[in-house]
């Protein structure tokens, strides 16, 4: 997947100062890719990808983490896909069909 290609769709969370944007589709469809922006630096880091390409997911920020949960893995296809991100240990955790297939999850914040 070209990080440079227009995509829609995706969600995105703050993560200290790391801004991750996920998945979403792309023209044709829906991708693994995961931009990381440095929010002090305005620098773009290495792309990562998601365990499985989706768009629309939920998204929120727990205790030091990064989910991503749900969403659509094709045209009208839901996911129970929920993937984890810890900048501190093993950088990413797939955690299985932990839903009962849902997309549109809204994005929430919660405290550390």
């Amino acid at each position: 997947m070209d990080r440079d290609a227009p995509r829609g769709a995706l969600s995105a969370l703050s993560l200290g100062h790391t801004v991750l944007f996920a998945g979403g589709f792309d023209a044709s469809s829906a991708t693994t890719l995961v931009d990381v922006l440095d929010d002090c630096t305005g620098a773009w880091g290495a792309p990562m990808q998601l365990a499985q390409a989706r768009s629309n997911m939920g998204a929120a920020t727990v205790g030091g983490k990064a989910l991503f949960a749900g969403g659509f893995d094709g045209p009208a296809s839901a996911t129970a896909l929920v993937d984890v991100y810890a900048p501190d240990s093993s950088p990413w955790t797939d955690l299985g069909n932990r839903l009962a297939g849902v997309s549109g999850v809204p994005t929430m914040v919660g405290g550390g």
